[in-house]
This record gives structure tokens, C-alpha cells and sequence, in this order.
């Protein structure tokens, strides 16, 4: 009976050292099935996952081109991509979650360079007046006694129905003159109307000759109506010549620029049904705006008549004349004596 349970006893001991043996073997082979266990890896032998950081060659699933600089690789990814990071980083990948379209960039204008305005000494100090704003002195009928009025039929007007205003006055002036005539040709020169309507004559002179046979403190020019037939640039060349011929051999006097007189709405109409377009307020207006910009305001003043002849519209008050193109006597008179109100006194 001893000998039996002693037996037994031995069964039981080496049945439990068996199971001691074995069950480790056993559950290391089952573990061994299970997913993630078994040897255990180094980094490198992960398997590529597109956009892994740890790995530079990973394929980026965009369609947007790669570029690689110096080991980095950048790109502009559409939405939901990664962005690869360089070998050395240890962040995390950056997710673009929204995309990048040109409407989220604002656009500056473009620069505009400004050419330099560069302005002369002489266009600093030169004050900006229109004619009417000036400061003129009144002045009387002897301040006329140095003066000498250039011009065309307007100004033989103003001579002969001037009644004694500017009888001590000298007029170079005919029918039909103009800029180049005047520098050209002969004429009459004359002393203004007396309080009768005599006027003397002094000779037939040259502008040049004329100039030189005495000294003229004021002179007045007006032409332009009988050239308005050639070009705007031409006419106003032709009195620009005019008025430095002048300038030239009266360095001192006192030069009075005259706007042409406007013709009548009439006048202006009846020209252009006649093919005579040219012969036009239109034009008028641009020469006498070239004339006004040969005003210094130092030497060289612009007088414009037209202020008080004429109408709303900017045209001769048909009221004052009987052609549409020259006034009667009675407004040459008034004419001269506006030029009582256009004095200017140079002291020196």
C-alpha cells in the first residue's frame, strides 16, 4: 500500500515539472502568431507609408511637382496633403487644410514712375494771372505819348475813331496785315485821330526802321484774323517772331500782347456756309490762348478785349458791330478808352 502511494507521489511531481517545461514553449509559439509580436525591428525596416517622416523618398501622394533643395523637399500641396519634411526634422507632419488659390492673394497695383517736373527760375517768379485779375493802373492820355500800336483793320479802327484819346499815340497798322507782314513790310506810320478824325502821317518806315527812329515805352500788337488760315502752331510761331523782333530793339519797353476781337455768332456761321471754316471763334480762341502764354507779366502783358465785347457763349455782341467782324465807331471809342484801364507803371 506504502509502495503505491509513494508512487503515486512520484507521478504528480514529475507530471507538474512537464507542465512547467512545456507551457512556455507553447504560449511563445501561439504568441508568435498574433499580429505585431515576434522579432522586434529597427526603424529602418518599417514599411514605406506614403508621407512617413523618416522618410525622405516616400512617394507624396499629390499631384502638385516636387522640388528638392540641399535635402529638402518643399511643394505647394493641394488639400489634405503632407508636406515632407527635411532628414533632420523630428515634427510632426504639417497638414494643409485649406487650399492655396490666387484669390488669396492680393495683388498691388502697379508702380507708376513720375517723370521729375522740372520748372525754371523764370517759371518760379512768373505770377499767374489771366489778364483780368492783374493789377492795372488807370492812367491819361499822356501816357500814350511813347506808345505805338501794331496791327491790322481793327487797329486802323481804333486810330481813325479813336477822337483825340490816342491822338499823340503812333500807329503801324493796314488793312489785311499779319505777323510776317508786319515784320516785312512797308507801311504808313501815323499819329492816332484828333478830336476831328485827322490823323498825320510820319512816313513809310520798316517795323525795324521804325523802331529805330525813336523810343517806344509802350507798344501794342494785335494780328491773327488774317492768318487764321494756316496752321494754330504756325500762326503763333509767326507772332512769336514778331514780338522778340519788337523785344529785340525795344529791350525796355512795355510790351502789350492784344487778343484778336471774336467775330458774331453770325459771322462765325457765315463764314463756315461760305467754305471758310477756318475763319472761325473755334480757332480764334486757340490763338488767342497761345497769345495770353507769351505773357511774362514783367514786360510782356496780355490784354484781352473781348471781356467787355462780348456775349454769354463767347462770341461778338452783334450789337456793336455791323459786319459781325468790327465795331462801329462808337465801340472803337469805347475800345480806346478801355485802354485807359490797362496802364502799367514800371518804376525805373
Amino acid at each position: 500500500m506504502k509502495k503505491e502511494g509513494f508512487r503515486a507521489l512520484i507521478s504528480l511531481v514529475i507530471f507538474i515539472l512537464g507542465v512547467a517545461i512545456t507551457l512556455p514553449m507553447a504560449t511563445g509559439v501561439l504568441l508568435d502568431k498574433l499580429p505585431g509580436h515576434g522579432e522586434i525591428t529597427e526603424p529602418d525596416d518599417y514599411p514605406d507609408f506614403p508621407g512617413d517622416p523618416t522618410d525622405t523618398d516616400a512617394e507624396i501622394t499629390s499631384d502638385v511637382p516636387v522640388e528638392t533643395t540641399d535635402g529638402v523637399t518643399t511643394e505647394t500641396p493641394d488639400t489634405g496633403s503632407t508636406a515632407a519634411l527635411p532628414d533632420d526634422s523630428s515634427s510632426d507632419p504639417v497638414i494643409i487644410t485649406e487650399p492655396v488659390t490666387t484669390e488669396d492673394i492680393t495683388t498691388l497695383p502697379p508702380v507708376t514712375t513720375v517723370p521729375e517736373v522740372t520748372t525754371s527760375p523764370e517759371e518760379l517768379t512768373r505770377p499767374a494771372y489771366t489778364g483780368s485779375d492783374f493789377p492795372w493802373t488807370k492812367v491819361g492820355a499822356s501816357y500814350f505819348s511813347d506808345a505805338l500800336f501794331i496791327g491790322d483793320s481793327r487797329t486802323v479802327g481804333i486810330r481813325n475813331a479813336s477822337a483825340g484819346r490816342l491822338a499823340s499815340a503812333v500807329f503801324f497798322c493796314d488793312i489785311g496785315v499779319s505777323a510776317s507782314k508786319a515784320m516785312n513790310n512797308r507801311y504808313e506810320a501815323t499819329t492816332g485821330a484828333d478830336t476831328s478824325g485827322k490823323y498825320t502821317k510820319l512816313g513809310t518806315f520798316t517795323l525795324t526802321d521804325l523802331l529805330k527812329s525813336r523810343t517806344f515805352r509802350k507798344i501794342y500788337i494785335m494780328v491773327g484774323v488774317n492768318e487764321l488760315g494756316g496752321s494754330i502752331g504756325g500762326i503763333t510761331n509767326n507772332i512769336k517772331k514778331l514780338l522778340e523782333t519788337v523785344r529785340t530793339a525795344c529791350p525796355d519797353a512795355i510790351i502789350f500782347m492784344e487778343a484778336n476781337l471774336h467775330f458774331t455768332a453770325e459771322a462765325d456761321k457765315r463764314y463756315a456756309s461760305q467754305g471758310k471754316s477756318y475763319m472761325s471763334n473755334a480757332r480764334m480762341y486757340q490763338v488767342n490762348s497761345n497769345i495770353a502764354d507769351m505773357a511774362d507779366w514783367d514786360r510782356v502783358f496780355y490784354i484781352d478785349i473781348n471781356e467787355i465785347f462780348d456775349i454769354a457763349g463767347g462770341t461778338f455782341n452783334p450789337e456793336y458791330s455791323g459786319d459781325g467782324v468790327h465795331p462801329t465807331a462808337r465801340y472803337y471809342r469805347e475800345w480806346a478808352d478801355w485802354f485807359y484801364t490797362k496802364g502799367v507803371i514800371k518804376q525805373g
